[in-house]
């Protein structure tokens, strides 16, 4: 009975997930559309984490209410005892704004990071947690790297 109950309690750690509300920390200087806005408000939910050693991985994840599967690109990995301790980061949104060819190329995209520490899968914490977008633009991207901006989304 004690083994079905810690077992229950180890499934349970694992399927309750925290939100994280954020809101961007400033503003993109948008050049190629009137009616774009940045996201104002973001809830995210980190569902579920899977990877394999110390490889990337995919996660569902839960943004405003609509739960997907985002590609995970890891960003730092290590080995403490018998935790993995893995830092990831997923594209959440691509926006194209603009892209003519040898012209104006103009995108944001959302990416949040976190990190993940499991323990032999018997556990798993979701921590750190963040959101920047990036705004890209170039005024000929055949000749021209453009800029990049960078916005801070902080929690709620």
């Amino acid at each position: 009975m004690k083994i079905l109950l810690s077992l229950f309690l180890v499934g349970s750690l694992q399927a309750f997930a925290n939100t994280y509300k954020f809101a961007p920390q400033g503003s993109a200087d948008i050049r190629t559309s009137n009616s774009y806005q940045l996201i104002q408000s973001i809830a995210v939910e980190v569902n579920d984490v899977r990877s394999f050693g110390m490889n990337d991985g995919v996660a569902t994840i839960t943004v405003n209410g609509k739960k997907n599967e985002y590609s995970l690109k890891t960003l730092s990995a290590r080995r403490d005892g018998a935790e993995t301790i893995k830092t990831f980061e997923a594209v959440l949104r691509k926006d194209l704004l603009a892209d003519n060819v040898c012209d104006e190329r103009e995108s944001v995209q959302y990416f949040l990071t976190f990190t993940e520490i499991n323990e032999y899968d018997h556990y798993s914490d979701i921590q750190d947690v963040s959101l920047r977008a990036e705004h890209k633009y170039t005024y000929d991207w055949c000749h021209s790297n453009g800029s990049v901006e960078v916005i801070s989304y902080e929690a709620m």
